[in-house]
């Protein structure tokens, strides 16, 4: 059976901490470990998806309020099934169809990431001091990338929630 995303639900917390332990201890995904919990998950979305694999929840990926794609990852031993490309086209089919841009920043140390996205067609619109990853430092430099919708891609698109 391959893998099934659909939207996240409430149940699905100690699913997602299980799987992405690993991937901080492995990648610095998130880069504190205070961050490993529910509320982390939680706190600010707009709408969320997760992978499944024979009924176990593998990756997560998120929209915030303010359209920034947030909280992505996949488990570590679920790496090449597939789950982290199907929740990319998941969140850009919602984010076309709605007409969405959305936005993204990714550590200056994440280079396969950065590669990922520019191969997805998400453009690198300048760089930024990512004071989100904690409240006092020390801070690392990140890549700000941006997705227009499909319709808007080559062209001006209008002023609106874009970054």
């Amino acid at each position: 059976m391959g893998v099934l995303v659909r939207r996240r639900a409430a149940g699905d917390a100690a699913g997602l901490l299980a799987a992405l332990e690993p991937v901080h201890e492995q990648d610095g995904y998130p880069l504190h470990r205070v961050h490993l919990t529910s509320h982390w998950l939680y706190d600010g979305i707009e709408d969320a998806w997760v992978a499944e694999l024979d009924g176990r929840v593998i990756g997560h990926i998120a929209v915030a309020k303010d359209l920034q794609l947030t909280r992505f990852f996949v488990a570590t031993d679920a790496r090449g099934t597939g789950a982290g490309s199907a929740l990319l086209d998941v969140v850009e089919s919602w984010a076309d169809a709605l007409g969405h841009t959305l936005t993204l920043d990714v550590v200056e140390h994440n280079t396969a990431a950065q590669a990922l996205y520019r191969h997805r067609g998400w453009e690198h619109t300048g760089n930024v001091v990512a004071t989100w990853v904690s409240e006092t430092g020390p801070w690392p430099d990140a890549l700000t990338f941006r997705r227009l919708p499909t319709r808007w891609r080559g062209r001006t698109p209008p002023a609106s929630r874009s970054r």
